[in-house]
């Protein structure tokens, strides 16, 4: 098909090999003769005759299908016969792929003399359909005051249509006047672009972006979707009144059927990532290119995208000190997105280094901050950086989250473990050669296993830090490497400390290599018994010397404390309350007691309490609650005559299992019995009066929420 397109021409066709592969079946027998087979193609647009991008015949564009054939069989691929027999179909393997590239950078041309003008920037072949074939051209020299950066085309290669034009890069750069630049893209569903302009005479800088997108059928639709951000620079602060602040620009963005791209959603709060890679501009619709250390320009990072039904509204403003803003100037956005409602609020704090537009002073530091509210959580994150060039490099992130369902599901992070959906550790670097990270983390919900560290059930704090120090050249071999670092958790329910930490050190001289290593592990934990508190102590010591040829190593090991430190086994129940029972109410009727509120707990004692004993007096259609720590297995428990259902969601644990500091735990409920007891502590019997005593269990987790805690209750 691409054969008979007026812009391509087939090279060559080379056969790398092939394979044939029989099958019998009870309806017949199949063959499959599978190519792998590569077409190389080169081309001229728009015509032969008048080209203005050629791809070099002597470097042409290749496509190479691994598994593409023919089948020859007598039945369908239902195991039906077929006539006539033995029928002709093409098959492709679709799990072998294919590739397609240029053999190089240089099989791209323009036509002389244009290719002093101008440069080839990239090059792509879509895999979908319609199958595209999209070039973007730079400039290769310098106009002056106008000047095109880039210029995209796309020719389809399905059928002879005229190539299309996709995107226009250009800036402007009047001395004295003028200067921006912007960029305009269109493709099949969406046009848009963003501009950025500053009037040099007085100062003011304009920056807008703008956005049409048609949205089908298929994703929602048929609806229009419009994204529309701007920004406002002064030259000058406006005073606030004797603060010693101005404000120095605003900032709006309206977006109609578009919302924020999923960047980061990985992550605990992912709104930070977002505006981590909008670099403190949630107003763009995408990112500036950046240059790498490859010296190649990304394409950007798209910041929103459009989507039915979902609404953006957002407003800001620039506030620094007023001899310019360099001692420091805040960026902040309140942002309202529907459905929901969901409140993002966002910072970007910059110390000690110009508002934008000017140019950067010395050291460069900053803080991004997000606030998130929505009616499922409420969300803050923090990244804060400091930077000298060459000499100090210092990034920490920070954030809080709390559920608004859940009680316990809460965690503040200062850094992070690899191990958890957080922002990363600390990071501190000096000179290049040292580097250090770091973390805290406190979560209401526990931590999971770590390294040799024991998992934490329900309140548990987290905390480690290391260093590396390297001086020499690693590439040659010839290097200095020191490093260490600790890992702990602290736990309460049980009591639990666990920590370990490891040094090493390695000297390689070239095929030499001599090195060090130690690791120490500690754990502190409650226990039964005359000592209350169990310690244990592993360590090990390695050393190990490498020769070009062979190499020689030993370790050493030490133990000592309490052997195994088994822990207590938990109780399953936390307590008994009694929790007031209030029907239907009509105003002002509710004040003898608490409404649906907890009235006491009940007392806990081995036999009869004693007649001073703080019990709790309730009335008597209160209804017992019991707080179990995990959801146990249901062995035969019945309570006045009727077997107790299993706690819901049991089926998401492990056969009943849950983890508890460190430990694995099964309960299993045999007796659940409930006694009317006299003053002289005989047992009145019935119990209750009556029969057809509900029984419930009671969850604040959700129909499909964390079974380990339940409330049962009658």
């Amino acid at each position: 098909m691409i054969a008979a397109l007026p812009w391509f021409t087939v090279e060559r066709v080379i056969l790398h090999g092939a394979e044939y592969l029989a099958r019998w079946h009870v309806a017949g027998s199949e063959g499959n003769i599978y190519f792998d087979l590569e077409a190389c193609w080169s081309a001229s647009l728009p015509s032969e005759n008048d080209w203005l991008v050629r791809i070099d015949p002597a470097a042409p564009l290749s496509v190479r299908y691994k598994a593409i054939g023919v089948r020859l069989s007598d039945f369908d691929d239902d195991g039906a016969p077929i006539a006539p027999r033995y029928e002709f179909r093409p098959v492709f393997d679709s799990s072998r792929g294919y590739t397609i590239g240029l053999q190089n950078s240089g099989g791209l041309m323009l036509r002389p003399p244009f290719d002093r003008i101008f440069k080839i920037l990239g090059a792509r072949l879509s895999r979908i359909n319609p199958m595209t074939f999209e070039v973007e051209i730079g400039m290769g020299v310098d106009f002056g005051v106008v000047s095109f950066d880039r210029l995209g085309i796309r020719a389809y290669l399905d059928q002879p249509r005229p190539p299309e034009i996709t995107s226009i890069g250009a800036r402007v750069d009047i001395p004295g006047a003028l200067v921006g630049d912007g960029y305009l893209s269109i493709s099949k569903t969406k046009i848009g672009g963003q501009i950025d302009l500053t009037v040099r005479a007085i100062g003011l800088r304009v920056a807008g972006a703008l956005e049409i997108a048609d949205i089908s059928e298929a994703e929602g639709g048929p609806a229009t979707g419009l994204f529309v951000g701007l920004d406002l620079l002064l030259p000058v602060g406006i005073p606030l009144g004797s603060t010693g602040l101005g404000i120095f620009g605003f900032r709006g963005l309206f977006g109609m059927h578009y919302a924020r791209t999923p960047i980061g959603a990985d992550k605990s709060v992912p709104s930070i990532e977002w505006l981590k890679a909008a670099k403190g501009r949630p107003n763009l619709l995408k990112t500036e290119p950046a240059q790498t250390e490859e010296e190649e320009e990304d394409s950007g990072v798209i910041l929103w995208e459009p989507r039915i039904d979902r609404w953006s509204f957002g407003v800001g403003t620039i506030i620094g000190t007023m001899e310019g803003g360099v001692l420091l100037n805040l960026d902040g956005t309140l942002l309202l997105e529907l459905p929901g409602p969901n409140i993002l609020i966002a910072l970007n704090a910059r110390f000690l280094t110009p508002p934008p537009a000017m140019e950067e002073a010395g050291g460069v530091g900053g803080v991004l901050a997000v606030l998130e509210i929505t009616p499922q959580h409420i969300a803050i994150g923090i990244y804060a950086t400091y930077e000298i060039e060459k000499l100090i490099e210092i990034k920490i992130p920070a954030e809080a989250f709390f559920s608004t369902g859940n009680l316990r599901k809460w965690h503040f992070y200062l850094g992070a473990r690899p191990d958890v959906q957080g922002p990363g550790p600390a990071v501190v670097r000096v000179l290049g050669i040292v580097d250090g990270t770091g973390y805290l983390m406190i979560r209401g919900e526990g931590l999971q296993a770590y390294k040799d560290l024991p998992g934490i059930t329900g309140f548990g704090i987290g905390i480690g830090a290391g260093a590396s120090f390297i001086w020499g050249d690693t590439d040659i071999g010839l290097y200095l490497k020191v490093g260490g670092g600790f890992d702990a958790v602290v736990g309460f329910d049980p009591m639990l400390i666990s920590g370990t930490m490891s040094v090493y050190g390695e000297l390689r001289l070239f095929i030499v290599s001599v090195g060090a290593d130690v690791h120490l592990t500690v754990t502190v934990r409650e226990q039964d018994g005359p000592l209350p508190i169990a310690v244990r102590v592993d360590g090990k010591a390695c050393g190990h010397v490498d020769f070009f040829f062979f190499e020689i190593s030993e370790c050493v090991s030490i133990s000592f404390g309490t052997p195994g430190i088994e822990p207590n086994v938990p109780g399953l129940i936390g307590k008994v309350a009694l929790k007031s029972r209030s029907p239907a109410l009509t105003q002002g009727t509710g004040v003898d007691r608490p409404i649906d509120g907890s009235l006491g707990d009940a007392h806990e004692s081995v036999g009869v309490p004693a007649a001073n004993a703080p019990l709790p007096v309730v009335p008597i259609d209160s209804i017992p609650v019991i707080t179990m720590l995990a959801p146990p297995v249901i062995e035969g428990a019945a309570f006045l005559g009727t077997t107790l259902a299993p706690p819901p969601n049991l089926d998401m644990t492990d056969n009943g299992f849950v983890d508890r500091g460190g430990e694995r735990y099964r309960y299993g409920l045999q007796v659940l019995e409930l006694e009317r007891i006299a003053p002289d502590g005989s047992v009145i019997d019935p119990p209750v009066l009556g029969i057809g005593t509900p029984t419930r269990w009671w969850t604040q987790q959700g129909a499909t929420g964390d079974p380990r805690q339940r409330n049962w209750r009658c």
